[in-house]
């Protein structure tokens, strides 16, 4: 068995003379593709929680009627400050709103229009992700958005029976059907692209071990460590 790969703080050394561990995937290019990865997760779990995907956005409904439904979906958790405008809801998470089994914090403005929903992110952070500080979200059917962010990345997110399913490519990395379950700490499958060299694929363990299969350069690898956020990952 090839040797198991370590990630960022935790230094690592081995005696193994196989060909695979001559040529250690890059720690920097997890670190980074990781990072990449969770601002993207927190910005799309983020707008679900106030429009949840497949349940709230109508796109043959008016925008005023989308504001009044965005409204009572974002205000069902308690902890959370909503207020509304003819085309905008914002939505105050505060310094700790607990929804479900996920912590949000910040605050959240929703401008909805005919064309799609503009979305801006002050300080949110979901269960320790720090989300970018926009984006665009567009739908046709309400379950499936096109995410656009500031530089022209886009990604597409959707409901996934009750998941967010996260195809595209931000910043260099390629998100190739990454799922997501909202509360899990890592996303179950799917694969991170990293910047053309390194290939990490989630698991169903992921959620709860952080460990994903790796290829680097071409070369399989055992597993390497996503980097911890929040509570996650933290031994």
């Amino acid at each position: 068995m090839k040797r198991l790969l370590c990630l960022l703080l935790v230094g690592c050394t081995s005696s193994s003379s196989s060909s695979s561990s001559s040529q250690p995937a890059d720690h920097d290019a997890v670190e980074r593709s990781a990072r990449i990865l969770y601002s993207v997760e927190a910005a799309v779990v983020a707008a679900d929680t106030a429009f949840d995907f497949g349940d709230t956005i109508d796109p043959n409904a008016t925008p005023e009627q989308n504001v009044a439904r965005v409204r009572g979906h974002a205000s069902a958790p308690t902890c959370a400050e909503v207020s509304a405008t003819a085309d905008t809801v914002t939505v105050d998470w505060g310094a700790k709103c607990v929804v479900g089994a996920e912590t949000l914090s910040g605050t959240m403005t929703v401008k909805i229009t005919v064309a799609g929903i503009a979305v801006s992110y002050a300080n949110v952070s979901v269960s320790g992700m720090t989300a970018p500080a926009a984006a665009s979200f567009v739908t046709t059917d309400g379950a499936s958005f096109t995410v656009t962010f500031d530089g022209g990345d886009r990604v597409t997110a959707a409901d996934a029976n009750g998941a967010i399913r996260i195809d595209g490519t931000v910043s260099g990395v390629g998100i190739d059907g990454v799922v997501y379950i909202r509360g899990q700490c890592y996303a179950r499958e799917g694969k991170i692209l990293a910047f053309g060299t390194t290939t990490y694929e989630l698991e169903a363990l992921t959620p709860i071990n952080a460990q994903v299969a790796v290829t680097n350069a071409n070369v399989p690898f055992d597993s390497v460590e996503l980097p911890p956020y929040g509570s996650c990952g933290v031994q």
